[in-house]
């Protein structure tokens, strides 16, 4: 069985797959696998909460988790569905169909670093005003004080938020989170409409 991958991986025609498979496995790493495990962590928090009969947190968490990991399935087998149909069609137009899949290796990594950049140059300028003496020192709830994590920025927030809550020491009655959950209902729909027309090809 090895040997008949390693045979399969040496052919030309499976060389182009097999570096989008390696991109696409990098890019799951360094962008999915934090939100996934993030999401883990919900879900875990969310199963002591079940414990305690907190049934919706625990359901929310299931279904944010889900629809995460059906968006990355549904990204990877549109991408080799595109891909198969190319090979065995050999048409142009599912090439175009392949280099929309891919976007995410371009659009994900690029915003980062624009993200990124844009922090340090909120810091530096912050710290040329500084410098001149025309500003007060940074706070540490300033979004800067985040360097390219805005999530981190958030979190600071809401501790702050929390600590000018006019409650004492005593918890708040109730506290307000928010969900993102999205079924990738539109790519499922393109990835069923690029196999069918693919198992078509002859």
């Amino acid at each position: 069985m090895p040997m008949n991958l390693l045979n399969l991986i040496k052919q030309r025609r499976n060389r182009t797959a097999v570096v989008i498979g390696v991109l696409m496995l990098v890019h799951l790493a360094f962008f999915a696998g934090p939100d996934v495990g993030y999401l883990f962590e919900r879900l875990c928090f969310g199963l002591r909460g079940l414990m305690r009969g907190n049934v919706s947190g625990f359901l929310l968490a299931l279904a944010e988790l889900a629809c995460k990991l059906a968006g990355i399935a549904i990204w990877v087998l549109s991408v080799f569905v595109a891909w198969a149909a190319f090979q065995k069609s050999r048409k142009k137009g599912y090439l175009i169909l392949l280099a929309y899949f891919l976007l995410p290796l371009v659009v994900e990594p690029s915003s980062r670093l624009i993200l990124v950049y844009s922090f340090q140059q909120q810091a530096k300028a912050l710290e040329q005003l500084q410098a001149a003496g025309q500003l007060p020192l940074q706070p540490m709830n300033d979004p800067t004080a985040f360097m390219g994590d805005p999530e981190a920025f958030e979190e600071d927030q809401l501790h702050v938020a929390e600590d000018q809550l006019p409650f004492g020491d005593v918890a708040p009655p109730f506290v307000v989170a928010r969900r993102k959950i999205v079924f990738p209902v539109g790519p499922l729909l393109l990835l069923l409409g690029v196999w069918r027309l693919g198992k078509k090809e002859g």
